[in-house]
């Protein structure tokens, strides 16, 4: 069993794959888009720099009732989806 997260660092605009699980921005103004949700998918996803980042569901899927969610300086969330909406922990 592998006891590591999947790390990806990105700069620009990115679109979460299921391998994902840890996303870390190291550029501000990006857009970190989320994939049509599945039960049970989760992901950590960080700001890593000055500045903010948007983190963006797909389709009709929501994050706690919004399209968007803004992460500023340093902020982090981890999400899961729930069969109904993806939900920040």
């Amino acid at each position: 069993m592998n006891n590591f997260f999947n790390i990806k660092l990105t700069a620009v605009n990115y679109t979460l794959t299921d391998v994902d699980e840890y996303i870390g921005a190291t550029a501000a103004g990006i857009t970190i888009t989320l994939p049509p949700g599945v039960e049970g998918r989760w992901y950590y996803i960080k700001n890593q720099v000055t500045g903010t980042i948007t983190v963006q569901a797909s389709g009709i899927d929501t994050i706690d009732g919004s399209a968007t969610k803004t992460l500023r300086t340093n902020a982090g969330i981890m999400l899961v989806f729930d069969n109904i909406g993806w939900k920040i922990l």
